[in-house]
Formats: structure tokens, C-alpha cells, sequence
């Protein structure tokens, strides 16, 4: 549908659930049918060998903890517009509540010792390398799309013959298409911190939900590996030579790449236009 500005994180969840069990179940036919993999040596594998040990006092915190910030997530969704859940949750925002959230957990003491500090989730949880990359990579795009600089409107005076004249489907498939190569050859936040602003302007001039766009383009995007330099995935994906060779990476990381791509416009495109 036509964009009105709001975006929905139940619906999100909705068109984000059927769209990556799309993926998982047409992955697994095609492992079966058109790769067939060799299983024989799961056919003996009994998971009720493995047992697992009951959760301990801090697991079953942390859960409760995540299902508080689950709801304060979905609050928006869910809650009735003007009630006071609602306003709580929606005036709090995503990262009002994952502050909210770790001052909880530091507060919190489990057999007369902290849940946590906040030192130990600074030092020992947070992967610094990704947030200062994705950091620098906003900041970077967001000064090239800056009016007055002129960046964006250049690519933009680029891309528009390209795009003039072309039906919905066909931009939706060559815009993201481009999306899908250079995130294999070019880290994948910084061409999603660029790309994506981009595509604002051109979904409006075409009648198409931004929201909607987005959310279909974070779907491969994000699943760049055929390099490196793609990814954090990527580089370690490339760093495990030992139990994943080269090959098969290229092989079946370029086929899971091609699926993940036809999937989230044939199958993610519709249903995200309509519930986004």
C-alpha cells in the first residue's frame, strides 16, 4: 500500500517470518533435490542423547529481561493508540528501552551478587569493531546525501535515465540487483547506509512504499559472503578454510545469495506492500 509514514513492528515481524521460512524451505529443496547432500553420517544422530542442563537463575533473569524488552518493542503494535501502555512504549522508543533495560540488569542482583555490570557489557559483550564500522559508515553517508553537497543528487542525476521509464517490477529487480552486487564487493553497510537513501526519492516518484522497499532490501543486503570484505559474516565465513573450503562458499554462498534475491521480491515484495 501507499506509505503514510508509520511503520509497524508486529507487521514487520509478520512479513519477516513468512519470508525467511520461504527461504529456509526452499533452501532445504534444494539441498535435497538439486544438491543432494550427503546425510548418511546424521542417520544414526539421536538429539536425546545430548542433555541439557536446566536454566540457572541468571538465564531464566535474562529471558524475563528480554521479554520485557520485547514488549516494550512491540508496545506500539499492540497496545491500544492512547493508552497509557502505548504512550509509555512509544515515547520510550528502541533505544529508550535497551537503556531502560541494562540499568535494570545492572541494578539487579542474583545470590547477593550483581546480574551484571555495566563495565562487563562494555568490555566483554559489545563487538566494538562492528559498531565503530557501521558508525563511520553512517556518518560517511549520511554527509554524501547531504543536499547541499551535491553527492547524492549526482548518483541520483546518474541512475534516473536508467530508472526513467521503467515499470515497478523492473526497478524493484535491476535497483536492487545493483544492491546485491556491489554489497559482495563493497562492505555491506556502507552500501546500505548509501544505497538506501537513495531509493527514497525514487520509490516516491514511482508510488512505492519506502518502508516496504527496505524492508525487502535488508533481506540479501545483509546476507553478503562471497568476500571478506562483504561482512563481518563474510570474513569469518573466508577465515575457516578448515571446515569450509573456498568452493563450496562461492558455490552454494552465490546459489543461497540468487534464492534469498528471488525469494524476498517474488514472495517478500508482495506481502510487504500490503501489511508495511
Amino acid at each position: 500500500g501507499a506509505y503514510d509514514g508509520t511503520f509497524s513492528y508486529s507487521a514487520y515481524m509478520i512479513f519477516s517470518f513468512t519470508v525467511i521460512t520461504a527461504v529456509y524451505i526452499m533452501t532445504l529443496l534444494f539441498l535435497k533435490y538439486v544438491a543432494q547432500v550427503d546425510t548418511s553420517l546424521m542417520k544414526n544422530y539421536d538429539p536425546g542423547k545430548n542433555e541439557v542442563p536446566p536454566m540457572n537463575k541468571q538465564q531464566k533473569l535474562s529471558l524475563l529481561l528480554f521479554g520485557i524488552l520485547f514488549v516494550l518493542f512491540m508496545g506500539p503494535s499492540f497496545f491500544p493508540k492512547g493508552s497509557l501502555p502505548f504512550e509509555f512504549c512509544n515515547k520510550l522508543g528502541v533505544a529508550g528501552a535497551c537503556i531502560l533495560m541494562v540499568g535494570i540488569a545492572c541494578l539487579l542482583r542474583v545470590d547477593g551478587k550483581p546480574f551484571t555490570t555495566f563495565q562487563k557489557l562494555v568490555s566483554e559483550n559489545v563487538m566494538w569493531p562492528v559498531v565503530l564500522m557501521y558508525g563511520t559508515a553512517v556518518i560517511l553517508a549520511s554527509g554524501l546525501n547531504k543536499p547541499e553537497l551535491g553527492v547524492s543528487l549526482y548518483i541520483k542525476g546518474l541512475l534516473t535515465p536508467v530508472f526513467s521509464g521503467m515499470s515497478s517490477w523492473a526497478f524493484l529487480i535491476t535497483f536492487m540487483g545493483i544492491a546485491l552486487i556491489f554489497t559482495n564487493l563493497v562492505n555491506n553497510t556502507v552500501v546500505s547506509a548509501i544505497m538506501v537513501p537513495l531509493s527514497y526519492g525514487f520509490c516516491m516518484d514511482l508510488g512505492l512504499n519506502p518502508v516496504a522497499f527496505v524492508a525487502c532490501f535488508v533481506l540479501f543486503v545483509d546476507y553478503a559472503i562471497l568476500l571478506p570484505s562483504s561482512s563481518p559474516c563474510g570474513a569469518l565465513m573466508h577465515a575457516n578454510d578448515g571446515w569450509l573450503p573456498k568452493k563450496y562458499l562461492y558455490i552454494y554462498g552465490s546459489i543461497a545469495l540468487i534464492l534469498t534475491f528471488i525469494i524476498s521480491l517474488g514472495i517478500g515484495w508482495p506481502i510487504a506492500s500490503r501489511v508495511l
